[in-house]
């Protein structure tokens, strides 16, 4: 086999990628040991940050971007060295490291294409790749078991202990929803490219799983994305996606049903546990682990906001990195440190002036990549908006970009996404023609 020294760093780089959505936290503190433990996927970020340095490009729509950063590192250098939060400070600003994928991404893609590599074909066949991986990989979390997984799994030394690589699903499932969707926009267009039965299969796969799996955040992302898409498309498209959508989850519905003994009552129990995974985003239902989740989370916030109220100085720039924003203890003995919702951290480590200019990344990132969803530019735009909104609900959920196994990919196939979005000249085959029936 022969190896494309062209493409070399951009391979590594979407094989970190596919090692973060398939192993979740199993891979994410994996790295080397210099006094402190540096993770394999920064190391990626630092030579990737060096390459860009060493080329000397560097495109000026992340001048928001740098300025993030700019302002989070001066924070994280004095926390560490001055208010001697140490090795801490730096896990806590995790997420202002992991941004720097965009700009990384984006730069490789456009090194790719002035190499002569074709960046479009080498995203989709890895995406291919990375989604049928974790697609199978996913489904061990039932049989044999998350637990018999880490059982056999090989572990490493970790930060906090020895960890395994296998046996963790969170962001799997994440991004298992954000590609079906991907799979069917590409069924509901005119799109010759593509292998129409294989891409079924991979549509019907991932709605069987999110019938299985589904939580409450993965309804919601559900909701907000076929909000936006009723919204936005066209009648004639959303018809096609929602056809496309009722078969898969027919068929779904009969695979499971298939073998086992259909009764009142098993309908019945279905039918009350969808119902409790509604109610217990409002902290209602039977639930009772997931309605103390809820209020727990409450209790977070509100700690956070009478601290920020109580000091203008934190209120306007923050408690920093080094501090752990909850006092709850899990069940394996580890301090949880973020309060489960990314937007109020970034508000409680780096305040107002930090949130301000998070915020308004993440509208601008939205309306560039909407603007080019709603006026047909590239299909990748697709999955740029379909990654975007689940992102955003799971932030609000979850901690979602303090977690490197969420944030690298997220801001690394946002990086392609921004690049082809720039690059598309409009006339690609498989958007050419939206509304034929």
């Amino acid at each position: 086999m022969v190896i494309d020294k062209r493409s070399l760093y951009f391979n590594l780089l979407l094989i970190t990628v596919g090692l973060n959505i398939v192993l979740n936290y199993g891979f994410s503190n994996f790295g080397i040991s210099v006094g402190v433990l540096v993770p394999f996927s920064q190391i990626v970020m630092l030579v990737g940050v060096l390459r860009i340095i060493i080329r000397g490009s560097l495109n000026k729509k992340f001048s928001g971007i740098l300025i993030l950063c700019i302002y989070a590192y001066v924070r994280l250098f004095s926390d560490m060295f001055f208010a001697n939060k140490g090795v801490y400070a730096l896990r806590d600003a995790t997420n202002y490291m992991d941004i720097l994928f965009v700009i990384i991404a984006y730069e490789e893609m456009k090194e790719l294409e002035l190499k002569g590599v074709d960046a479009r074909e080498k995203f989709d066949r890895a995406m291919e790749i990375i989604y049928c991986i974790a697609l199978v990989y996913v489904f061990t979390s039932y049989f044999p078991g998350s637990d018999f997984m880490k059982s056999f799994s090989p572990s490493y030394s970790g930060q906090q202990g020895r960890i395994t690589f296998f046996g963790f699903y969170a962001a799997t499932k994440f991004w298992i929803y954000i590609y079906t969707f991907y799979c069917y926009y590409r069924l509901s267009k005119h799109d010759s490219d593509i292998d129409r039965t294989k891409v079924t299969v991979y549509a019907v796969l991932g709605s069987l799983y999110f019938i299985i799996a589904t939580g409450r955040t993965h309804w919601l992302i559900l909701i907000i994305i076929l909000l936006y898409l009723a919204i936005t498309g066209t009648s004639k498209y959303m018809w096609k996606f929602y056809k496309y959508l009722a078969f898969a989850l027919i068929v779904g519905i009969f695979i499971i049903s298939f073998g086992m003994l259909v009764n009142s009552s098993f309908i019945m129990n279905a039918l009350d546990s969808v119902v409790n995974i509604f109610l217990s985003m409002v902290g209602k239902g039977s639930n009772a682990a997931k309605v103390g989740g809820f209020e727990m989370r409450i209790e977070w916030f509100e700690k956070i906001f009478r601290t920020a109220f109580s000091d203008f100085r934190i209120l306007i720039f923050g408690q920093g990195f080094g501090v752990a924003l909850t006092d709850f203890i899990s069940s394996g003995s580890t301090l949880v440190r973020e309060p489960h919702n990314s937007f109020i951290s970034v508000f409680a480590r780096l305040g107002i002036v930090g949130e301000a200019i998070w915020i308004g990344l993440f509208i601008k990132v939205f309306s560039m990549v909407s603007y080019a969803y709603r006026n047909k530019t590239t299909r990748y735009a697709s999955f740029g908006i379909f990654m975007i909104l689940g992102a955003f609900v799971f932030a609000n959920t979850e901690p979602f970009f303090e977690q490197t196994y969420c944030a690298m990919p997220f801001y690394t196939l946002l990086g392609c996404v921004l690049y082809f979005i720039d690059t598309s000249n409009c006339e690609e085959a498989d958007i050419s023609d939206y509304d034929k029936e």
